[in-house]
């Protein structure tokens, strides 16, 4: 008797264990399950391969997977900013013009080099940050924000999972070894991925030329990275063997100053990323921005070092390259 009433006591104990327990998950702020213990199934092209821990899953490009909690490097101010954002696009028209509305919002942000940050466990980090930027995170950030947006997915998660298909390459987990440092690089991927394509320019208008690019693996000082990383160093190099081996087609600076407002307009609209090519030894582009349409002419919004904040270009796209000693010409690419 004492036996079987020891043992209706365990059994009581863990039916109350299951309903108090067995339902609950830790849940985000947009609704995704960020639970460690949480197993969700792996895809790969569509097909079941068995189950992982959440963390190990990974994105897969066009807007599907999960960006893991434990590797996304943000405030919450800055995700309350981003959601306010995203929201406030989710009563627009279909015919709003997605980078132009988002690039506005950056208007006056402050200039400030790369902050993506490293964890020691788990490496680097997404960084996210919308206090300031540089000129190249304020073109992934608007350009995350508009696909986001434009594919109807307007969470924070949707938003994280467009920046590292951006930032990163080969669908894989924030590294800095992965990381699309030169942009040529990154506009190899993202065209290969459908996030940018790059505008067919005229013969007549460009020329397409090879450069031998060599910059990050030449100047260990200034990233350190290469030396602590063999690994990161070999692939790196790699992938400036595959650059420096393909011609690259863009408009020089003295035909696109000679051009005329309406092939130019052919060719440019209003919220496209401009894409300055540089003569810096080893190096292929120096700059990006937005491509902004005036009464005057064709402009650019940028993140400026110089002046230090986002800015609405005052002299037009021609008087900046001009003034630019080290820039070669413009590449242009739109988001499809």
């Amino acid at each position: 008797m004492r036996f079987t009433y020891y043992i209706c006591l365990v059994f009581l104990a863990f039916i109350v264990s299951c309903c108090t327990n067995g339902g609950k998950k830790n849940v985000s702020a947009d609704g995704d399950s960020v639970g460690k213990a949480n197993k969700v199934e792996k895809v790969e092209r569509g097909k079941k391969v068995g189950k992982v821990k959440k963390d190990k899953r990974w994105m897969e490009y066009g807007g599907r997977g999960v960006v893991p909690e434990s590797l996304i490097d943000c405030s919450e101010a800055d995700r309350r900013q981003i959601g306010m954002w995203l929201a406030e696009a989710k009563s627009l028209g279909d015919t709003t013009n997605l980078t132009l509305f988002f690039s506005q919002k950056f208007l006056g942000m402050p200039y400030k080099g790369t902050y993506i940050k490293t964890n020691k466990r788990r490496g680097e980090l997404l960084g996210i940050n919308v206090r300031f930027v540089d000129c190249t995170t304020y073109v992934e950030t608007v350009l995350a924000l508009s696909l986001a947006a434009a594919r109807k997915d307007f969470t924070f998660q949707g938003f994280c999972r467009y920046l590292c298909a951006i930032r990163y390459a080969g669908n894989r987990n924030p590294e800095w070894k992965d990381r699309n440092h030169y942009f040529s690089a990154w506009v190899e991927e993202n065209t290969r991925n459908g996030l940018v394509r790059e505008t067919a320019l005229p013969e007549g208008l460009s020329v397409r030329e090879k450069k031998e690019i060599d910059y990050i693996t030449t100047h260990p000082k200034e990233y350190p990275q290469t030396v602590r990383d063999r690994d990161a160093w070999n692939r790196l190099r790699e992938i400036e063997k595959r650059l420096s081996s393909r011609a690259v087609r863009y408009i020089p600076k003295d035909k696109f100053a000679a051009a005329d407002e309406k092939r130019l307009r052919s060719i440019f609209r209003d919220g496209d990323i401009i894409v300055i090519v540089t003569n810096k030894r080893g190096l292929d582009v120096q700059h990006v921005g937005f491509a902004t349409w005036r009464k005057t002419g064709l402009y650019m919004r940028h993140s400026s070092s110089d002046r230090n904040r986002v800015i609405d270009e005052k002299r037009t796209l021609q008087e900046y390259l001009r003034r630019v000693r080290t820039s070669r010409g413009v590449r242009v690419l739109r988001m499809p």
